[in-house]
């Protein structure tokens, strides 16, 4: 089952009337709009009756507006708080949310950063109206995998890091996969929000405990490993570069 027409009387079409970040509910009646991704275009003029010579130059993200219409004292209470994750101070880290609005999931937008929020303005509906500007956010491709030695016979403590390298790896990508497969799920109608909630966060904790693992079989090795490798060298390259 697809996204729901706003008009519809089903309890599927009032999302249309919310948003969710991450595990936030924003207050007030919200609405979002955005252009789509545009596709760039690098246009060189041709030479005398040559044609133009056309080059697509690599898809932008997708940047919009969310709108919160607050027509209550409790939604101003909470927006009050909620505006200091969205918008922190000068110097903190900005963190990218993911998102959940009909018009952005029916367009695959499922991850934005916020680029600014706006101040409350009236609304002629009532109440006040608050902006949040965003952006989509992508993840940054992992590095190619290369082998720093391929000449050289690995040794078994080189072996065993570099297993526990590729745990993590497989635990990362087994998690993004698993989130895509909810995000999808979601977006069609075939799990409601607590069915969400609860796989993401099985999967979550089933990511950080493969990593728990990984990490504390990689400080048993650093314990071990100067015996067989004594002047270091190959467990430096490991541990400062995440290339193998």
């Amino acid at each position: 089952m697809g996204i729901a027409f706003w008009s519809d009387t089903s309890a599927q079409a009032k999302e249309w009337d919310a948003c969710r970040l991450d595990d936030e509910v924003l207050p007030g009646l919200c609405r979002l709009e955005h252009d789509g991704r545009e596709n760039p275009i690098d246009v060189q003029k041709g030479k005398g009756s040559e044609a133009p010579k056309t080059e697509p130059q690599g898809r932008m993200p997708a940047e919009g507006t969310l709108y919160c219409l607050i027509t209550q004292a409790a939604q101003w209470t909470r927006w009050q708080e909620l505006v200091k994750k969205l918008d922190p101070p000068i110097g903190s880290e900005l963190k990218p949310y993911r998102i959940y609005h009909p018009n952005a999931a029916h367009r695959g937008i499922e991850n934005i950063f916020i680029t600014r929020v706006g101040g409350p303005m009236p609304s002629s509906l009532g109440g006040l109206e608050v902006p949040i500007f965003w952006t989509e956010f992508f993840q940054k491709p992992k590095p190619a995998k290369v082998t720093k030695k391929p000449a050289q016979q690995l040794t078994a403590f080189e072996n065993e890091w570099r297993e526990t390298e590729e745990t993590k790896w497989n635990a990362e990508d087994d998690y993004l996969t698993r989130q895509q497969e909810l995000d999808q799920q979601l977006q069609d109608g075939d799990i409601g929000i607590v069915e969400y909630d609860a796989a993401q966060t099985e999967a979550e904790d089933d990511y950080l405990d493969k990593l728990d693992a990984a990490d504390a079989d990689q400080a048993a090795l650093e314990e071990s490993g100067w015996e067989e490798n004594p002047d270091g060298q190959y467990f430096d390259q490991l541990t400062d570069s995440d290339e193998l």
